[in-house]
């Protein structure tokens, strides 16, 4: 005879249905779980998708409709050209005028193209805007006084720049730059403006010596210049 003991004993014991029952609710956990992490994955999946969806329509806009390209191929396209004008190791140097001219090329001009690279205005602009990194030319005053700073003009001709005067080619031929409040001593690069025949620079806080390369370049100069210097 089976007593109350074994009887509760007996009941605590799971049957072939209570096991199936137990089976069945964990691989169903199991499945909801999973579902769970699957359907978080495919969310964010979509997610992803609809970012790239409404980010590269942009991008490629921005690029093709635009002739100013990628910040990566401007920097590589005008320090290929700009590297046979400066020496290479200035354009390592974050703070070196002709690294900042580059750097504002790059970032900020909105006038230039890369392709094909318009290789004199490149060089033009690139002198000018070395000489006000060279020169302090956040400071500068007189001809320059009725405009923004030169590296605040990123969409205009280098040749409507104050104090700069161009021949119909485009070519930079004069600069009248006289009373200025530039600083400093002119750099080499100024010589890039290979078809200057006046350089009007008289009554500026200039110091140093001219650089040899203004005389070597600047072969049209003849004796139409006129520099201020305090000579050391």
């Amino acid at each position: 005879m089976m007593t109350n003991r074994n009887r509760e004993e007996s009941s605590d014991i799971p049957d072939d249905q209570s096991r199936k029952a137990t089976y069945c609710s964990v691989v169903l956990k199991a499945l909801k779980e999973k579902r769970a992490v699957y359907f978080g994955i495919f969310t964010l999946f979509c997610i992803a998708v609809g970012a790239l969806v409404l980010v590269i329509p942009d991008r490629l806009k921005s690029t093709q409709g635009n002739p100013i390209l990628a910040y990566e191929e401007r920097y590589k396209a005008f320090r290929t050209v700009l590297g046979d004008y400066s020496q290479p190791w200035t354009f390592a140097m974050p703070n070196s005028p002709q690294n900042k001219a580059l750097q504002w090329l790059v970032f900020m001009d909105k006038t230039l193209e890369t392709s094909p690279v318009d290789e004199k205005r490149l060089v033009q602009r690139y002198a000018l805007m070395t000489l006000f990194y060279t020169c302090a030319g956040q400071t500068w005053k007189g001809p320059f006084v009725t405009a923004p700073p030169l590296d605040e003009q990123v969409e205009i001709n280098e040749c409507d720049f104050p104090a700069v005067v161009c021949d119909e080619s485009g070519d930079i031929i004069s600069m009248y730059a006289s009373q200025s409040g530039i600083l400093g001593s002119l750099p080499d690069e100024l010589g890039l403006l290979s078809q200057l025949t006046i350089l009007d620079m008289a009554q500026n806080d200039l110091q140093g010596e001219l650089p040899a390369a203004l005389f070597e370049r600047l072969t049209n100069l003849g004796t139409q210049i006129s520099v201020g210097f305090f000579v050391y």
